[in-house]
Order: C-alpha cells, then structure tokens, then sequence
C-alpha cells in the first residue's frame, strides 16, 4: 500500500512538473513571437512597435510608407500596412465611437466595386495601449474570390496626430490576428 501511494504521489509530481514545463514553453514561445521591436522613420516622428522576427518589413510599397508580412499560412501571407499622419486629429475622427455607421457605408460601397460580400462588423473598440496611446479598432470580415478575409484598421492617437496600422487577413489565420493585437498594445509614437 505504501508502495502504490509513493508511486501515486511520484505520478502526480511528475504530471505536475511537465504541465509546468508545457505551459512555460507556450508562454514564452508566445511571447517570443514579438521579442524585437522596429522603429519606423517618418519626418518628424518615428512609430516604434513590437515586431515578429519571422514577418517581414517593406518600405515604400504599393505607395505605402511599411508594409509587413507574416509567413505564408493557408496559402497566402497576411500583412499589415502602417501609416501615419502629421495632420491634427480632428474632432469628427473620434464620431467613430459614438457612430460606426459610415465606417460600414464605406465598406459596403467597395463591397459592390470589388463583388466582394461582407459578412459580418467586428465591432469597434477603444482601448489604451501600454505606452499610454488611445487606440480606435473597427473592422470586417468578407468573402472574396471564395476565401473569407479579415480587414482591421487600428487608429493610434500619438501625441493629437495620428498613426494607422491596417490588417488584412484571411479569416483562417488567427495567428496573425492576435500578433496585430499584439502589435497595437505596444505601438509607441516618438518625436
């Protein structure tokens, strides 16, 4: 009887130990997917943000200031186009949390031009991120070419001006999805 309740015991112990060890190994795999951090140069600002060491970093492509792209997952390779602005935030940009409605008219309107069908909002968030910058997500997914897309466009208030982080996606890619999210809770604005 001895015996059993020793093994017994010892049994545990060691499930215990290798969920520790699992659990260690995942959180810390997750957290290494933005383990460095980019510092994207624009005139007179510079937007630094946590950055995945398998995407990749364009500049000035397809008449946008950085492009990144994740590895190819489900046959195509998600991205995230990150702008910003000098101009000064006005007053009808922050209607987008009372009123998403012409958010959702623009949408559907290049819906129609691209045969493309919406099939659901994701509804619009605000949240401050952890270097202190409000940020405004809204966002659509849609069938197009018989794939499901994701689209979510983040804007990060730097300072009265503005930063735009966009993500398109296909639905499928949830990885990508959360290192987005991942992405704007670290997205800092400096001078």
């Amino acid at each position: 009887m001895v015996n059993r309740r020793n093994y017994k015991f010892r049994l545990e112990r060691i499930s215990n130990i290798v969920f520790v060890f699992i659990f260690f190994l995942a959180t810390t795999s997750n957290a290494s997917t933005l383990s460095t951090s980019k510092t994207l140069d624009f005139p007179n600002r510079k937007i630094v943000l946590p950055f995945p060491s398998n995407w990749e970093l364009n500049k000035d492509l397809f008449g946008l200031p950085f492009v990144a792209f994740a590895p190819e997952r489900h046959g195509q390779r998600s991205n995230i186009s990150i702008q910003y602005s000098e101009v000064k935030v006005a007053e009808e940009f922050l209607a987008l949390a009372q009123d998403q409605k012409s958010y959702l008219i623009i949408k559907e309107n290049w819906a129609k031009k691209v045969e493309a069908k919406i099939g659901s909002v994701i509804p619009y968030r605000q949240f401050k991120n952890d270097r202190g910058h409000q940020v405004h997500l809204i966002g659509i997914k849609y069938d197009f070419a018989g794939k499901k897309y994701l689209e979510k466009s983040a804007y990060v208030l730097c300072h009265g001006e503005l930063a735009f982080l966009k993500l398109l996606s296909l639905e499928a890619s949830q990885e990508d999805d959360l290192t987005f999210e991942q992405m704007l809770k670290g997205v800092d604005c400096r001078r």
